[in-house]
């Protein structure tokens, strides 16, 4: 049975008078929404502004602005303390204009799968999505509140640990029709946090290989076969596109580098080794030689993800 619906706005920045926003919160507050709101760094200017919601909201004050990340914890934290079980909560935007209709239907989607991260997007007719609402049930309020970063980064880093911890991600797409009181909804479920076909940064690695091999080639002509040297340059170049492409992953740049390159270095030491066997005891051409290692080299690149990314519980 739900109890609660409790919706948490992050609000940075806000104008003095901003009557729109009081508007809002009345019509949420009219539809038996509870309401966390975070003054998030606006200034002493505000300070009667928000003093005017506390009727309707619990109202938290940052002195500074730390986030949209940092808001969205610091809420989870309080709703864990003075909430139960049979909640669903929300988080969004205010200004991006999500109706009353819109929000209940992200609450019914969330309280309806647990364990769930439920995505609402919207696009209006030009097709410009707007930033998405979120809901979920208070089963992952500890999930989320472990989430790395503050401001952007944390919304990224939700998608990633979704992944790393199999919880699965509904997607609903909200579209704006000609009457203004309704709308369509799109639903799609996203299991993992990542849709089912081969992931963007699988395809970017397979095409680093591929620009590997050839690339191989060509430094081999122009080098007079000079195939240690040709090898260890064209890998260090599609490694550092294929690390590149790999960002959105990281939480920490400097030690996914160290992790990463540590061992590629390791990778490619083994490569040079097949190599020299292939070519001076089995007596391979160049090219052959390279295809071999290469499918090797492939194998154990993506044996060794597991260990890579593996998520670091401490």
């Amino acid at each position: 049975m739900l109890e609660n619906k409790i919706v948490i706005l992050p609000v940075f920045p806000i104008y003095e008078g901003n009557q729109k926003f009081l508007d809002f919160i009345q019509e949420l507050f009219s539809n038996q929404y509870k309401l966390i709101i975070i003054d998030d760094g606006n200034g002493e200017n505000e300070k009667n502004y928000f003093h005017q919601m506390e009727s309707m909201a619990k109202v938290m004050s940052h002195k500074n602005n730390e986030g949209k990340g940092a808001s969205i914890k610091e809420a989870l934290k309080y709703i864990r303390e003075h909430y139960n079980k049979n909640t669903v909560i929300m988080t969004f935007g205010w200004e991006d204009g999500f109706s009353i209709a819109e929000i209940a239907t992200i609450c019914k989607m969330a309280f309806a799968k647990a364990n769930t991260l439920v995505i609402g997007k919207k696009v209006n007719e030009k097709k410009i999505g707007k930033s998405p609402i979120w809901g979920f049930r208070y089963e992952l309020i500890d999930f989320l509140n472990t989430v790395s970063g503050n401001r952007s980064s944390y919304f990224m880093n939700v998608h990633l640990k979704c992944k790393q911890n199999q919880i699965p991600i509904h997607s609903i797409l909200f579209t704006s029709s000609n009457s203004s009181s309704s709308f369509d909804v799109v639903e799609k479920k996203i299991e993992n946090g990542l849709e089912s076909t081969p992931s963007f940064r699988e395809k970017v690695s397979i095409f680093s290989f591929i620009i590997d091999y050839f690339l191989f080639l060509i430094l081999l002509v122009f080098s007079n076969h000079h195939f240690i040297l040709a090898n260890v340059f064209t890998r260090f170049i599609s490694s550092l596109l294929d690390f590149y492409k790999k960002r959105i992953q990281y939480h920490s740049f400097k030690e996914e580098a160290k992790r990463y390159f540590s061992l590629m270095g390791t990778l490619v030491v083994m490569e040079l080794i097949l190599l020299i066997v292939f070519v001076h005891l089995f007596h391979l051409p160049f090219f052959i030689a390279k295809l071999f290692s290469e499918i090797i080299f492939v194998l154990f690149y993506y044996g060794s993800l597991q260990y890579l990314w593996k998520e670091n519980r401490n």
